[in-house]
């Protein structure tokens, strides 16, 4: 099976025989192309991630503090569980905090129309 026709089929198992390649050494046979499209893409993914638990959190704060006669378990438990699991992000990825603080005005105003709704 050709380079192109693995990768778009069995994404996984790509994956999966890409890293036996760097593994073995065998650079040759290394799927140079798909690689960088799927770092690229890997890349994207993970500050997607970031940036909607961003906006949940914010969603519920808002939330929090504009509907008191509506708090409930349920939302302090989504606080503190997008807290948790942006920490776990950014403690993975230290770099990504250089990028944090623009994140907040753009998932803050994402957040802002959703609370609208």
């Amino acid at each position: 099976m050709s380079h192109e026709n693995f990768y778009e089929q069995d994404y996984l198992g790509w994956l999966e025989q890409q890293k036996q390649v760097l593994t073995s050494g065998n650079w040759e046979k290394l799927d140079i192309a798909h690689l960088f499209e799927g770092l690229a893409g890997m890349s994207r993914s993970e500050h997607r991630q970031l940036q909607n638990r961003l906006i949940v959190l914010l969603l519920h704060r808002l939330k929090w503090q504009f509907q008191p006669n509506l708090q409930n378990n349920s939302w302090r438990l989504t606080i503190l569980e997008q807290r948790a699991q942006m920490e776990d992000l950014l403690e993975d990825s230290p770099s990504r905090k250089d990028t944090f603080s623009q994140k907040v005005s753009t998932a803050y105003q994402r957040a802002l129309i959703k609370a609208e709704l």
